[in-house]
């Protein structure tokens, strides 16, 4: 990232959470007929932005124990609203508590 906002010519790709008035996001489309749109979270979430990634996590055998309290708590409204607020795409939209 750094490299990036110094140095005029370059082109990167990072996680959305790296964004800084530095550098400057590029919509972007998936075919040159189509709409572009930048990085932002709701187009991430609709698909509608094209160039993101998914977290998986992996296990052996089925999760038990706090390794399944951690996944649901990974996935509850309270854990994406953490997700957001580490500038990262949740799974899904939430609201933001004030």
């Amino acid at each position: 990232a750094e490299e990036i906002a110094h140095n005029k010519d370059a082109i990167g790709y990072y996680g959305m959470g790296y964004l800084n008035p530095k550098n400057k996001p590029v919509a972007v489309a998936i075919d040159k007929s189509l709409e572009y749109f930048l990085p932002k979270i709701k187009a991430v979430i609709s698909g509608q932005y094209p160039i993101s990634r998914p977290l998986f996590f992996y296990f052996k055998g089925v999760p038990e124990g706090v390794i399944k309290d951690f996944l649901n708590f990974v996935l509850s409204d309270e854990g994406q609203r953490i997700v957001l607020e580490l500038d990262f795409v949740p799974l899904r939209e939430v609201d933001v508590k004030n």
